[in-house]
Order: C-alpha cells, then structure tokens, then sequence
C-alpha cells in the first residue's frame, strides 16, 4: 500500500533550481498557431497541475516539453534545450495504459525495454524491473513481470506505466490525464501513488488534467490554460480562493456540488465554447465568453503579470482581473 502523504498545502515552498524551465514555448501546424507564450516551470518536490477545457492546449504542449508532437506539428522555444526526453530528463505517463502497452510482450520484456533505453546494465535488468514494480505498489512482483498486460487490471496497468516511467530516471515526470479511463477508487490509489513518488523520489511532476477537484487534492501548483494560452497561474490554494481571471471564476462556477442539490436551480455553464486554431479572435481569446469583458478587452492580447507587487507568485492574462 503507498504511504500516505503530505497535502499540497503542506509541502515546502518551490526551490530554487528548477528541474525544467520552458520559456515562450509555442506549438504549430504549418501557419496556425495551436498554443503560444507558453511559460512553465518544473520544480524537484513539487506537483504542476496544467488544467483547462478540452481543446485548450494542453496535451500538445506537454508533448512539445519532450518533442513527441505528431507529424505536422512543430514546436519552438526561447530555451530549445528544454525540448528533450530522455534519461535523468522528462518521462511520460499517457492516459489508458491498456493502448500504451505493447500486448504480444510481457511485462517484464517491456520493463526491460526502458531499462536499456536507459543504459541500464543488461545483467541488471532484473533486480531492477522487480525493484521498479514494487517501488510503484504492485504485489508479488515476479508474477506481474511475467504477465501480459490484458492479464492486468486497468489500475495495475498504470502502474506499469509510472514503472517504466521510473526506469529512466527522470528529473521530470508528465502525467496526461492518468486516470481517466480508471474508476473512482482506482483513480484515487494512482493519484496518491504520483503524489507519493514525487515527494519522495524528489521528482517535479506536470500533471495534465480538467478535474478541479485532482488539482485540490494533490497539486502545489496550477495554470490554467485557454485557447493555447495560460491565462492564470499560482499557488493551487490561492488561485481556487481568490480566481482572478474570469475564465478560472466560470470554470469553478460551473462545478456540480451537492449543496442545494435537491433544489431546482440550474448548473452554471460557459456561454460558448472554445475557439479552433485559426479562428481564434483579437485581444483576449476569452473576451467573447466572458460576462465581464469591456470594450478594450478585444484590442490586444496581454500575456501573463504579476497579479500584484504584493503577489509575485501570482499571475494572469486579464486587463480587468477579479482579484
């Protein structure tokens, strides 16, 4: 069983070296522009979240961190060095492992498949994939090797996946919407697994999700994609308290809760929806959704800021913030 562990809000404040720094990464297809201005930043300990609507941006940009973006797509940045994967670099965990997962090769075989992908002694390997599949929580380890994954339940199988992430040795670790295609408990033990490995493996992890409530739960950070663009950034508790861009204030307004569930009120909704690449319109891309635009809103685009002087950790996209 993982060992439980410290809330967001209990960890220690970000060092100072990160583990990844990207700066002005934007992604393409040919002329149209998919994602833009984009700027992370990693840290050992600590948990990024990356959230927004589908269509927003983010699995294409954390693509682009390790230069696995699809043919047609291009990637560039103020610091290109960050754009690589590799050993002691970035590692992946993909959602629906069951795809991810070669089927005709056992565990075992694939796990060693990573190990010298990492440059791992051969004569190694198997002290090390059984080490790795029970660092990730997997019981009776010798069997799980000799499995295929069909003979693996879903949860089982993302811990395969968190294993040969592990076997590279990563600075960083990605993690695409890792329990989606899990149940509800399944999700929970895979969440507090990441959680636990990064906190004591010292890893910087960027997890990819559209669930506020994930981001709460396990999460020190979160930035909050729109239209390819970050829109906000901050500490978790302080940007789901105190939201300063409209668009994260709709985004936890439109969350169901069970208070006045039995009552007939409707559920807060988004006018609109997400604008395509290509079509997406002048000034801010959230002006025509936003209940609170004015007219300058639409003039130019306004890249990320301090919040305020008092807030250097805080920062959003938004001429008129909330906050």
């Amino acid at each position: 069983m993982t060992p439980s562990v410290p809330s967001p809000a209990s960890t220690s404040a970000a060092p100072a070296a990160p583990a990844l720094a990207v700066r002005d990464l934007a992604v393409h297809a040919g002329p149209v522009e998919i994602a833009a201005h984009v700027n992370l930043t990693l840290y050992p300990g600590r948990m990024l979240a990356l959230v927004g609507e589908s269509g927003c941006g983010k699995s294409l940009t954390a693509a682009a961190l390790g230069d696995l973006l699809p043919p047609g797509l291009t990637a560039t940045a103020a610091q290109p060095s960050t754009l690589r994967a590799g050993p002691r670099g970035l590692a992946y965990v993909f959602q629906d492992p069951g795809v991810h997962l070669n089927p005709v090769l056992t565990v075992g075989t694939q796990l060693a498949e990573a190990l010298a992908a990492a440059a791992v002694p051969r004569r190694q390997h198997r002290d090390r994939l059984l080490d790795l599949l029970a660092r990730v929580g997997l019981p009776d380890p010798p069997r799980v090797a000799a499995s295929y994954p069909h003979q693996l339940s879903g949860g089982m199988q993302q811990r395969v996946m968190i294993a040969m992430a592990l076997a590279l040795s990563p600075r960083a670790l990605v993690a695409d919407e890792p329990t989606t295609a899990l149940d509800v408990t399944v999700q929970a033990k895979i969440l507090q697994l990441l959680r636990h490995l990064q906190l004591v493996e010292n890893l910087a992890v960027l997890l990819i999700t559209h669930n506020l409530g994930v981001v709460a739960q396990v999460a020190d950070d979160m930035a909050v994609m729109y239209a390819g663009r970050i829109v906000e950034q901050g500490p978790v508790p302080d940007v789901l308290r105190h939201p300063a861009h409209p668009y994260v204030r709709a985004l936890l307004r439109a969350l169901p809760t069970l208070h006045g569930a039995d009552t007939a009120a409707p559920l807060h909704e988004i006018p609109g929806r997400v604008p395509p690449p290509g079509a997406r319109p002048p000034g801010c891309p959230f002006a025509p959704r936003c209940v609170a635009a004015q007219p300058d809103c639409s003039l130019a685009e306004l890249s990320l800021r301090p919040l305020s002087p008092l807030s250097p950790d805080r920062s959003t996209a938004c001429l008129h913030p909330l906050a």
